[in-house]
């Protein structure tokens, strides 16, 4: 398959063209201080962190997905970090390291319970960190029940879908699990 092909179909249904504010290369050069990525990867992906990322040849062969890898591995479980609310509510289910980004608009939509994949965390970085103090104060100010079902947890799903999604279009796609190491 053509990479361009592929890039173009997974633009659309990723609907990356309407993506907005999504300027990461703050902590893109926090993350990766040495330059030699910039050989590899495609110009300004830096500052919008979808789409394609790494150019290689232009006909693809297979794919391999993976989650973003975790010091604390593929198994770590689930933790309620706020006292359970006798019923749930409007939950939102938020992957990733989303947490702090997505609140406030869960909340304008009557979100009671937040799932997410960052209220936890061992990074060391001091803006991860500081990140996740400030989304549990504010959740805790509100009165939201929140839950870290794992950043592996909550992207390992849908990149079982994409393995499919690959392998519908001809492609050879396997997950791997727990990330490159």
């Amino acid at each position: 398959m053509r990479l361009e092909n592929l890039v173009a179909a997974l633009d659309a249904y990723f609907r990356t063209r309407e993506v907005r504010n999504d300027d990461w290369s703050d902590t893109f050069e926090l993350l990766y201080p040495d330059p030699y990525w910039r050989e590899y990867a495609e110009p300004g992906y830096e500052s919008r962190w979808n789409g394609l990322m790494v150019r290689g040849s232009g006909e693809v062969l297979q794919v391999v997905t993976c989650v973003f890898p975790s010091d604390l591995g593929a198994e770590t479980p689930v933790q309620v970090v706020t006292r359970p609310r006798d019923g749930a509510g409007r939950v939102a289910v938020v992957a990733g390291g989303g947490a702090n980004v997505i609140l406030e608009a869960s909340l304008e939509r009557g979100c009671q319970t937040y799932v997410t994949g960052n209220a936890v965390t061992r990074c060391q970085l001091d803006f991860v960190r500081e990140g996740v103090r400030a989304f549990r104060r504010r959740a805790e100010e509100v009165g939201v029940a929140v839950v870290d079902a794992t950043h592996y947890g909550l992207e390992k799903a849908p990149q079982l879908v994409m393995v499919e999604c690959f392998r519908a279009r001809g492609l050879e796609a396997r997950f791997v699990p727990d990330g490159p190491k």
